[in-house]
Formats: structure tokens, C-alpha cells, sequence
């Protein structure tokens, strides 16, 4: 379960729109009280109506049929019993297989189409990124991973070092007492060799796969890590919970996520603002509303589409070429004229959906934004 969410993101993302047709398929795994799990029965009427959709015979009914008897056969011999949730794309024509389970659920839901249906996944990693979480006091530390809303990998540190008694440390004098400078300084090198033991570790633990850091420290060790703490690192540093080497990992985990959370919220809350200023000064850096957003995504020109969790609006999408369009639903598509247009989709999935494949970034904010008065969504340019 500790797949990277992104590099599948990109995978799907890199799909080419051709005739063939893929299978996007998500569940909810989550055991009722009784632990028994309901995603069978989905499947079973889905998987029904699907096949009633395409003649017996054909290419693409036997594509299907393949299809749903490898997703049975991944089902039952490559599901982890902690998962609560899987991401499932598969497509015969295009030669392609991918899955990732999660310790979050999705919504039950299977979609089949020429490009994978990609919008839970890029709600789950703008929701759930990877960051990392270090706790440590002046002898023991623990190192914490975090992806997808769950503990992937933990390290304990115990630095070996002298006893240090609450009345201080033996020499050959006697006993020097806490508030003894002698003592201090000794009591700092050992601090020092500790944090030094620590930011190694960390080094190598984290690597480059946290997006953020959290750090929480008693106040020697915190001083000492700050003054230790590499670059690359430090800069990922954005919060300094109350943890300490007692917290339960349960609570280590809940309340991190809602500092990660939190933060994630704030940080796309200033990308909104900046689009709003931006998309509404001189120098043409940004846009804002349905309209022009749409036009900078699908002339390739975003880079960051910004999206409240509240978008709401109405539009239209061709089915030959797939593009969007704004308002009321189109007679025939104005790019190629293709016939079958339709007007019922929902614009805030189709929005994120182009933005993926034109390789933009997406973050959604929730609360009240200066980008509300603009439609609640935005684009900032290449």
C-alpha cells in the first residue's frame, strides 16, 4: 500500500486517446461492523450492465470479459486485508495495468472510456501527500513516514551515551551537580553527537519522498537540530507539533494529519489569492473564471489549476475530441464537428481531468477565498 500516488498519476496522465478503451475502477474496502466487506455487489451489478452495453461477440465485449476476469483475479489473490480503498486501471487494447491500494476509501465507482478517469486519485494525493514526522528529546528519537493517510515506515533511534543522572555525572572529583558548567558543557556534546546521529539517519529516511516535515523536539534537542538540520530538510520543516518519544502512534498519526491538512489548505488558499491578483492586474500571469480557465488548459498554457472544493458550473464536452466548452450544451462540437456532444457533466472533474493531461498541477482549497468572486477557479501560466 505504500505505492507513490503521483508517478501512477503521471502514468495515466501519459495515456494516449485513441479507439481503445480503459477501465477505471475504484472501491470502497472498507468491513462493516461485522467485518464483512460490500464491494462485491457493486462489482457484480456493474460489471452486468457493462457487458449488456456491448454485443456478445464483439472486440470490445471480449476486451471487457478479459478485463473483469483479471480485476476478480487481482481481487482475490493480491489484496491486502488493511486495505480500505482501491484504485484499479486496466485496458486490453492499450496493454496497460495499474492498481493501488490505500488505507482511505474511495467511493465506489467504475468508469470506462478512452482515457482513465483520474479525479479521486488527484483528490487523494492533493488530500493525503506523502511528509514526514520527527520526534525527538536529548537520547531517543523516532522518525515517522506518512502517505495516503497511513504509517508506511517508522524508525526508533537510541544514541549510545554516558549516564547522566538527575544529580549530574561522576568524575574522579566527585559528583558535579546540573547547574555545573562542566556539566553542561558535557551534557550539550552529548546533545550534539545525538542530533548528529538523528539528522543522518533522517537523511536517508526521508530522502526526497516527504513533501513536508514535522518536527517536534524538547528544547536542547530542537536548538541542536535547527543548528544540524541540512538544508534540504529544513526547508521542508513546517510545523512543530506536540509530540513526544510517549505519544501513542495512533495519535501521532491523527493529529498529524490534520496539521498536514491544514497547512496543505492554507498553502493552495495563497495560490487562490495569487491568482486572483495576478489574473486580474496587468501582465497576463493568470486567469480566473470558467471561461478562460478552460481556454488556458486546453491550449496547454497552465501551469496550476486552482479549484474550490465548492466549483460548481455548466458546460459541455465533445466525445469525438473530448474538448470542453463552457455554458449551455453545443449543437455540434466547434473544433470538430463531431455530433454527439454532452451537456450533462461535471465540470469540476472534467476541469482536473484536462489539467492532469496536460501535465498541470491541481490544488483544491476549501473556506472563503477572493477567488469565490470569480467563479471559484483559476489558472496560474506557464
Amino acid at each position: 500500500m505504500s505505492a507513490d500516488i503521483r508517478d501512477i498519476i503521471r502514468q495515466l496522465a501519459k495515456i494516449r486517446l485513441d479507439e481503445g478503451l480503459i477501465m477505471s475502477l475504484y472501491l470502497d474496502l472498507s468491513p462493516d461492523p461485522k467485518g464483512q466487506r460490500h464491494y462485491q455487489s457493486f462489482m457484480k451489478k456493474r460489471f452486468s450492465e457493462l457487458e449488456k452495453q456491448y454485443p456478445p461477440r464483439s472486440p470490445l465485449h471480449g476486451y471487457l470479459t478479459t478485463n473483469i476476469r483479471e480485476i476478480n483475479r487481482y481481487l482475490k489473490e493480491e489484496l491486502d486485508s488493511r486495505s480500505r480503498g482501491l484504485a484499479l486501471f486496466i485496458s486490453q487494447s492499450k496493454r496497460f495495468f495499474s492498481a493501488i491500494q490505500t488505507a482511505i476509501p474511495f467511493e465506489n465507482r467504475v468508469a470506462v472510456s478512452r482515457l482513465p478517469y483520474v479525479y479521486p486519485l488527484v483528490r487523494m494525493a492533493d488530500d493525503f501527500a506523502s511528509y514526514g514526522v520527527m520526534i525527538s528529546d536529548e537520547w531517543r528519537a523516532r522518525l515517522v513516514r506518512v502517505n495516503l493517510g497511513q504509517v508506511v515506515e517508522q524508525a526508533d533511534i537510541l544514541t549510545e551515551a554516558d549516564e547522566v543522572s538527575a544529580k549530574g555525572y561522576q568524575t574522579r572529583k566527585g559528583r558535579l551537580g546540573w547547574s555545573d558548567e562542566k556539566h553542561q558543557r558535557h551534557l550539550k556534546d552529548i546533545i550534539a553527537k545525538h542530533i548528529k546521529s538523528v539528522v543522518a539517519e533522517s537523511r536517508k529516511f526521508f530522502g526526497r519522498d516527504v513533501s513536508c516535515l514535522l518536527l517536534s523536539a524538547d528544547n536542547l534537542a530542537l536548538a541542536e537540530i535547527n543548528r544540524q538540520l541540512p538544508a534540504e530538510l529544513k526547508g521542508k520543516v513546517v510545523a512543530t507539533p506536540k509530540f513526544d518519544m510517549k505519544t501513542p502512534m495512533k495519535k501521532v498519526l491523527e493529529e498529524s494529519l490534520k496539521i498536514y491538512k491544514e497547512r496543505e489548505n492554507q498553502d493552495s488558499l495563497k495560490l487562490a489569492r495569487q491568482a486572483v491578483v495576478l489574473g486580474t492586474g496587468k501582465g497576463g500571469r493568470a486567469v480566473v473564471g470558467t471561461e478562460a480557465t478552460l481556454d488556458a488548459l486546453q491550449g496547454g498554457q497552465a501551469e496550476t489549476l486552482v479549484i474550490s472544493e465548492q466549483y460548481r458550473d455548466q458546460g459541455w464536452k465533445c466525445r469525438g475530441c473530448l474538448h470542453l466548452g463552457s455554458g449551455g450544451k453545443a449543437a455540434k462540437c466547434p473544433f470538430c464537428r463531431h455530433p454527439d456532444v454532452a451537456g450533462d457533466i461535471d465540470m469540476k472533474e472534467e476541469m482536473v481531468e484536462a489539467a492532469i493531461r496536460r501535465g498541470a498541477r491541481v490544488e483544491f482549497y476549501s473556506g472563503p477565498s477572493e477567488l469565490d468572486r470569480y467563479g471559484r477557479v483559476g489558472a496560474l501560466l506557464r
